[in-house]
């Protein structure tokens, strides 16, 4: 769940790469054209594709080094072991990615993750927009325990609440489960969920169901 500036500061702090050149090679076009993949690399960021794990490194290490060590990663543990599934169901690695990113994002409780991705899904298939408060953070570059009215507002492609669709690119780099949920989503008929405060969601099918379900939430939480 980590975003690109959160690794590379990570990494600057146990001296590995410097935040600097690790953000230059994974987040504009000349620097990712120095990288090295066995599966089609975005043009401009990277962001959702460096594999979450435990690495091993030397001090001063090569930023290339570094970074094709996770690509080679997210290749070993999903991209290659799950190809066939996403040529079976014509799945877009980009979109997937994606995808897995917002649930890694949105999903506490580790069995609701394929059900918030029926419910993207869902609302993607219906063109409703999307309105994750995780875009909101990821567009304002901050965490916040509570998204404001006044943050929804907030201009950027990232911000689903505005923009329709998927933000243009993943908005943290998510694990195994969240990308294989965003593969093989639960087919449901879902389009609302709403977090109750031991990290599970209440799923909804209609707009009055979702009203209900945040009373109760907020009900709950002592609001």
């Amino acid at each position: 769940g980590y975003t690109l500036v959160q690794i590379a500061s990570l990494l600057e702090s146990k001296g590995v790469v410097s935040k600097t050149a690790f953000l230059n090679l994974t987040q504009t076009p000349d620097g990712i054209r120095q990288l090295h993949a066995s599966f089609p690399l975005p043009e401009t960021t990277l962001e959702g594709y460096l594999f979450p794990d435990t690495y091993f490194f030397q001090r001063n290490e090569s930023p290339v080094k570094v970074v094709e060590e996770m690509l080679l990663n997210f290749s070993t543990k999903f991209y290659r072991p799950y190809l066939k599934e996403m040529e079976k169901r014509k799945s877009n690695l980009q979109e997937v990615v994606t995808i897995a990113s917002l649930i890694e994002k949105e999903a506490k409780a580790p069995q609701d993750r394929t059900r918030i991705a029926g419910v993207i899904y869902n609302r993607l298939e219906k063109k409703q927009r999307l309105e994750i408060d995780a875009t909101v953070l990821y567009a304002l570059g901050k965490h916040k325990d509570r998204v404001l009215y006044a943050d929804l507002k907030v201009n950027s492609p990232y911000n689903t609440y505005r923009v329709a669709g998927l933000p243009p690119a993943a908005i943290a780099n998510p694990g195994l489960n969240s990308l294989v949920a965003a593969l093989l989503p639960e087919d449901n008929n879902y389009y609302y969920y709403v977090a109750r405060p031991d990290g599970t969601h209440i799923f909804s099918r209609t707009l009055a169901e979702h009203e209900a379900a945040k009373k109760q939430a907020r009900k709950e939480q002592g609001r």
